[in-house]
């Protein structure tokens, strides 16, 4: 059906369309010319929020896994898990990369071992990584 202003550009109507209350009297129409599916751009970034509800002494690294399997059930498993501080530790990274290929990425734990503390021995940050050729430089 042509359009109002005369052109003949087609409508398609929404799956969220709904009718609309008019003031007694008074006739309504409603058109939409959005598409009938919404999806993102390519460039935008796909989101995916998991919510649930734990007991105060349950941490973040605790829940990951949890997090992960949640995703799997329902095949929304991302490539990469952008996550903060709460969920990173080597072992969960290298765990989560081996049990679901997903790369977490975040910043790691501020560093609170006896020898950063004491200033004593050597601390992580004593030791340089080189993540690209895996190779760490000891002291």
């Amino acid at each position: 059906r042509p359009a109002e202003n005369g052109s003949a550009r087609p409508m398609t109507p929404t799956l969220d369309a709904r009718p609309s209350a008019a003031p007694a009297g008074k006739a309504t129409r409603s058109t939409s010319a959005r598409p009938a599916t919404r999806r993102p751009p390519p460039a935008s970034p796909h989101l995916i929020t998991n919510v649930a509800t734990t007991d105060a002494t349950l941490t973040d690294v605790e829940m990951l896994e949890h997090i992960h399997t949640g995703l799997d059930h329902r095949n929304l498993l991302p490539d990469e898990h952008i996550v903060d501080a709460g969920y990173t530790c080597a072992e969960l990274m290298i765990s989560i990369q081996s049990d679901f290929r997903i790369t977490l990425l975040g910043p790691l734990r501020i560093d609170n071992s006896p020898q950063a503390r004491t200033s004593s021995g050597f601390a992580r940050a004593a030791f340089t990584i080189d993540w690209d050729n895996h190779r760490v430089t000891c002291p």
